[in-house]
C-alpha cells in the first residue's frame, strides 16, 4: 500500500513511513502464513504504532484486517487487545463503520479468549448497539454470537440460548452459513455442558458438515474437538481418538497454536480415560506450555485442573494438591462457578484422602454455592460429601449466592 510523503514530515519521519509500508506489505502478503508472520512480530507491532502515531489511518486498519486471524490463530491475545482499540480511533477518524464495528467485537472476542468476561461484555454490548444505529445485521449476529459464548463462558445458559437464538435467525436470513455453523456449535456445547451428548453430537455433526464445505477454519477444529471430548464420555475413546487426530493434524497444517494447545489438553482427558498416563501428562504439559505464552486463563485454569487429576492417579499427592490450587485460583480470578465446583471437589477428595479434612470440607463448603448457583449435577456430591464427611465444627456453612 503506498504511502504519499507528507510535506511536512522530515526525514525520521519518511523512513518511518516507508518501513509502515513494508511491513503492512509483508503482512498481506503473508496473512495466512502465521510461522512467517510470527518471525517479525515485533516488527509488525512496531509498523502499527508507527503508522497510528503518524496519523496513517488507512494503514492502521488494513494492518487491523490482515493480522487479525494471525493474532487468534496464534494466541497473540494481548497483542489484539492492544491493537484494536488503534484500529477503532483510526476507523473513527475515516467514519469508516465497518472496521469500527468489526474491531470492538474482535477486541471483546480477545478478552474471552483471555478469561476477561466482564471488559468482553462491555466491548460486545458497544459493538452491538453502533451495529443497530446503522443496521448492520451482520454485525449484530456476531455481537449477539459472542455475547453468547460470554453467557455459556458464565454458565448463564438461558441468557446464552435468548442471545444465540436472534444470532441464529438472523445468520440464517442473511445467509452467513459459517455463523449459521458456529452458532450451531455453541449450542452443542451448551448440550455438552448439560450432559446430553445425543444433542451434543446432532448439534456438532450439523456444524461441522457446513464447516467442511467452506475454508477450513478455527471454527472447523473447535467442532472436531468438541465430538472427540462427547465421544469419550460416552465411552467410544475409538472415536474420540480419530476425532482428535483429525483436529490435531488440521491444527498444525494450519499453523493455528491456540487450537493446536486445546487439541493437546482434549487429548490428554482421552488418554487418561485409557489409564495411558505417561501420554496424558505429555499432552497436557504441550498444551501448558503453549497456553504460558498465550495468557488464555481459561484454558490454563482447564490444563492444571487436568494435571492435578494425572498426579493424583499417579499417588503424586503434593503435586496434585499443588496445580489443583493454582487451577482453583485462576477459577476463582475469573469467577468461573461451574470450574470452581468441578476443581474443589476434586482438591477436596485429595486432601481429605491425606488428612487434611478440614481443609477439605472448608473447600465443598465454600465450592457448593457456586454449584447450586448454575444447578451443577455436582452439587447433590457436595452435599453428601459435606454430610458424611463433616461436622459444624470442621467447616462454616456455606452463603447462598445471589441468583
Amino acid at each position: 500500500m503506498p504511502i504519499p510523503l507528507h510535506p511536512e514530515w522530515d526525514a525520521l519521519q519518511a523512513a518511518e513511513a516507508r518501513l509502515v509500508e513494508y511491513y503492512l506489505d509483508y503482512a498481506t502478503e503473508q496473512r495466512r502464513s502465521f510461522l512467517a508472520l510470527e518471525e517479525e512480530w515485533d516488527n509488525l507491532n512496531a509498523g502499527i504504532e508507527t503508522a497510528d502515531r503518524l496519523g496513517l489511518q488507512e494503514q492502521v486498519i488494513a494492518f487491523g484486517d490482515v493480522l487479525t486471524e494471525a493474532w487468534f490463530a496464534r494466541g497473540r491475545f494481548t497483542v489484539a487487545r492492544h491493537n484494536y482499540p488503534l484500529v477503532m480511533r483510526a476507523a473513527l477518524a475515516l467514519e469508516e463503520q465497518d472496521p469500527y464495528i468489526a474491531a470492538s467485537l474482535n477486541w471483546g472476542k480477545a478478552c474471552i479468549d483471555q478469561g476477561d468476561y466482564a471488559e468482553a461484555e462491555e466491548h460486545l454490548q458497544h459493538g452491538l448497539q453502533t451495529s443497530r444505529e446503522v443496521n448492520d445485521e451482520y454485525g449484530i449476529a456476531n455481537a449477539l454470537f459472542l455475547l453468547g459464548r460470554v453467557a455459556v463462558e458464565r454458565s448463564e445458559y438461558d441468557a446464552a440460548q435468548k442471545y444465540l437464538t436472534e444470532s441464529q435467525t438472523i445468520r440464517e436470513r442473511i445467509g452467513d452459513r459459517a455463523g449459521v455453523a458456529e452458532t450451531l456449535y455453541m449450542q452443542a456445547r451448551i448440550k455438552y455442558r448439560s450432559f446430553n451428548y445425543l444433542d451434543t453430537e446432532k448439534f456438532a455433526l450439523q456444524a461441522l458438515e457446513i464447516q467442511k464445505s467452506q475454508r477450513i477454519s478455527q471454527s472447523y477444529i473447535v467442532t472436531l474437538r468438541l465430538l472427540a471430548i462427547s465421544a469419550s464420555d460416552k465411552g467410544d475413546n475409538n472415536l474420540a481418538k480419530e476425532y482428535i487426530q483429525r483436529a490435531l493434524k488440521t491444527s498444525i497444517e494450519t499453523q493455528d497454536a491456540s487450537e493446536q494447545a486445546a487439541a493437546f489438553y482434549n487429548a490428554s482427558i482421552i488418554f487418561r480415560r485409557e489409564q495411558n498416563l505417561n501420554s496424558s501428562l505429555e499432552y497436557a504439559e504441550r498444551s501448558l506450555s503453549f497456553l504460558n505464552r498465550m495468557g488464555d486463563r481459561k484454558a490454563k485454569a482447564n490444563v492444571l485442573n487436568q494435571i492435578s487429576r494425572i498426579y493424583a492417579d499417579l499417588n503424586e499427592t503434593a503435586s496434585a494438591i499443588r496445580y489443583g490450587q493454582e487451577s482453583l485460583q485462576l477459577y476463582k480470578e475469573l469467577k468461573d462457578r461451574q470450574g470452581i465446583t468441578i476443581i474443589s471437589l476434586h482438591l477436596g477428595d485429595i486432601l481429605e484422602t491425606s488428612g487434611q479434612r478440614e481443609r477439605a470440607c472448608q473447600l465443598w463448603s465454600e465450592a457448593l454455592p457456586f454449584a447450586a448457583s448454575v444447578k451443577h449435577p455436582l452439587a447433590t456430591a457436595l452435599e453428601e460429601k459435606l454430610e458424611q464427611n463433616c461436622s459444624e465444627s470442621n467447616f462454616q456453612k456455606p452463603i447462598a449466592l445471589p441468583p
